[in-house]
Parts: C-alpha cells; sequence; structure tokens
C-alpha cells in the first residue's frame, strides 16, 4: 500500500476542493444560461370586455379595433427586447426605449404598452410582425445591427432583412425545453380558464393567461398578424 506523506495529504484535499470549486462556479455559469419567464402575447376584440383577454397565438388573424397587449414575468435576471414590422416592412424597437438596458431582475412583472394601456390596431391593414427576443445577457449583435438601421432607415428605404435574418437564426438555434401544455387561442376563440371577471389588476389577469417558458441562451417568437 502507498502511504502518503501530510504534505502529500493536504495538497490532494486543496486539489478536491479547488476542483468541487471549479464545477460549482461553471454550474453556475450554466444555470445562468438558463432563462425562464411567464409570457404572453394578449388581444381583446373590438368592443369585448377589457377584463376578459384572450391569449394570441403566433399566427393570426385580427382586424382593425382589435387590441393587443403584451405582458412577460421575469424568473430570472434577462434582457427584453420586442420589434414591431409594419406592413410596408419598416422596423422599430418598442422595448427597452434604447441602448443599453440594465436588463430586468428576477420576479420582474413587465406590460407593453404599460398600465391599462393597450395597442390598437388602427385603419392600415396588412401583415403586422412583432419579435420577441429574451436573453440572460445583452445581444450585442442585434444592438449593434439595430443601431445601424436606425441611422439609415431614414434614408431611402435601407431594409431591415439582416436584423430579421439575425432574429430567424436565433430563432431556428434555441427552442423552448418546456412550456406550458395548453396552446393559446385566438381571440375569436372560446375562453377556457379564464379568469375571473373581479380579479383585482390586469397584471393578474395577463399572468393568468402566460405560459411558462424555460429555455437555454435565448427565448425568442415571432408573431405574425393578418390585420383585415
Amino acid at each position: 500500500m502507498k502511504v502518503f506523506s501530510t504534505s502529500m495529504l493536504l495538497g490532494l484535499v486543496a486539489a478536491v476542493l479547488m476542483a468541487a470549486t471549479t464545477f460549482t462556479t461553471l454550474a453556475e455559469e450554466a444555470a445562468s444560461d438558463v432563462i425562464e419567464v411567464r409570457w404572453v402575447m394578449a388581444g381583446l376584440a373590438k368592443d369585448a370586455d377589457p377584463s376578459r383577454p384572450k391569449s394570441i397565438p403566433p399566427e393570426t388573424v385580427l382586424r382593425t379595433g382589435d387590441k393587443i397587449k403584451m405582458y412577460l414575468k421575469a424568473v430570472n435576471k434577462c434582457f427584453f427586447y420586442l420589434f414591431y414590422q409594419n406592413p410596408e416592412g419598416q422596423l422599430r424597437l418598442i422595448y427597452p426605449d434604447s441602448f443599453p438596458s440594465n436588463g430586468l431582475v428576477s420576479g420582474t412583472q413587465l406590460t407593453v404598452p404599460p398600465g391599462d394601456q393597450w395597442f390598437e390596431l388602427d385603419e392600415q391593414t396588412g401583415t403586422e410582425t412583432f419579435h420577441v427576443l429574451v436573453s440572460p445577457a445583452p445581444l450585442q449583435s442585434i444592438e449593434t445591427l439595430y443601431e445601424d438601421y436606425r441611422q439609415h432607415a431614414s434614408g431611402n428605404g435601407y431594409p431591415a432583412t439582416r436584423i430579421i435574418t439575425a432574429i430567424e437564426r436565433l430563432r431556428n438555434q434555441h427552442r423552448p425545453l418546456t412550456s406550458k401544455a395548453e396552446r393559446p387561442l385566438s381571440i375569436g376563440g372560446t375562453i377556457r380558464g379564464a379568469l375571473d371577471t373581479g380579479a383585482e389588476t390586469e397584471e393578474s389577469r395577463l399572468d393568468h393567461l402566460a405560459e411558462d417558458i424555460t429555455t437555454a441562451n435565448v427565448f425568442c417568437r415571432t408573431y405574425t398578424i393578418e390585420h383585415h
């Protein structure tokens, strides 16, 4: 049997502790790359009861006068981006207001637009698109592409193609690991499990509709609305 000296034993213990510390650090870094959010894009049909919103699927048909609103709850710290593309193909960053952003701390509940406001579809019809991105760290490449687009968009129809391509690449690379099993319904469907109209806040109504999403690195979803 090989005999270890005291110094050799202490060295071995130190090496084990160092390895354990390194493993813990790597595990924490890996955990920080996981995004956990509650998310929903909600809709209200024209003249509908504002206390009875419904969730909207990624592809849907809406009409002039219908309203939409987004809700996100950050389970862990994250960076949230919301882009809107109008029927003419012009792109606009709705959230955050500007770069750089401090991100959302754990537990943050956010609605876009804020408060009791809703986006209402106007008379301009066509395909309207929303791009949702949530990441554990700033998406610097997306930010750089958008700043470049914003600086040139006022001149001669500078295309948003590069940004859209980058978003599509992210969406294809990162698929949700888990999400709520029940599929969201369009605002023209029948409500399932709707919250009582006596709910005290709009956030609680939207949170009831939201799905739990867990994904590695980036949550990316595109909503295509055929506006008639």
